[in-house]
């Protein structure tokens, strides 16, 4: 888990200080702002820059997430591409599978399906995931157990769950590498071999910073992929920087 230095928990406490004080409606444009001093102050101190994201990035994902886990609602920019995979999925279920290198912006997603009131599940470790914005959370499927067998039942049900499928090393020997100059992550199989073999559908997702507004962008998988090759089709997705 993300713990920050003291000086930036401060900074961190101010900000969700000044939040509150704010109008809602200026939240997240106050949060943006200091993404970006923030991003400025780390880049000219020197540091090594956090790896697979842009500072902006880095910090917009961290003080969203400050608000999230102190309750503070506030209304995210989010421009989202491909929303109709989910919305017009006919009779299949979809899996929609994204890496942590996203996941700081492309949980934002969760904003968008509760908003139009989107029914879906979403695997976590969490005992609750924040809904960007909305200071209130659910209740995800805990990466445990028989977990692959209750993601199943929500696919045949024709339901949409949501999967960050990477970790930062090998947890099983069914996981690809993905290997990047500034770093490397891996994704695992098994939740991309069992929505393929119950007949689900499978759409890639990524999340990032795009002129102030948090671009999250939807793509359909090949279904002619194997497993291997759809974790390797998603760790290139993931890391796409978008001109």
């Amino acid at each position: 888990m993300y713990s920050p230095k003291p000086l930036v928990r401060h900074a961190f406490a101010l900000f969700v200080l000044a939040a509150k004080l704010t109008p809602r409606r200026l939240r997240f444009p106050l949060a943006l702002f200091l993404a970006n001093v923030f991003a400025f102050l780390y880049a000219i101190s020197g540091r090594r820059r956090p790896p697979l994201r842009t500072l902006p990035e880095h910090w917009l994902a961290q003080l969203i997430g400050e608000l999230d886990t102190r309750r503070v609602p506030f209304e995210p920019r989010i421009a989202m591409t491909g929303l109709e995979l989910l919305a017009d999925r006919g009779e299949r279920g979809v899996l929609v599978a994204t890496t942590h290198v996203n996941a700081g912006l492309s949980r934002c997603v969760l904003r968008v399906l509760h908003d139009r009131g989107m029914a879906y599940e979403f695997l976590s470790a969490a005992p609750e995931f924040p809904i960007c914005g909305a200071a209130q959370g659910m209740r995800p499927i805990a990466p445990s157990g028989t977990f692959l067998l209750t993601i199943r039942k929500f696919l045949r049900a024709h339901g949409i769950v949501l999967a960050m499928l990477d970790s930062a090393e090998q947890v099983t020997r069914a996981s690809v590498a993905i290997e990047t100059k500034e770093g490397s992550f891996w994704i695992s199989e098994p939740i991309l071999r069992m929505a393929q073999r119950s007949g689900a559908e499978i759409v890639l997702m990524r999340g990032s910073l795009q002129h102030g507004t948090i671009a999250i962008e939807l793509e359909r998988a090949d279904a002619a992929d194997d497993p291997q090759q759809l974790a390797r089709r998603l760790g290139a997705f993931a890391l796409q920087r978008v001109a």
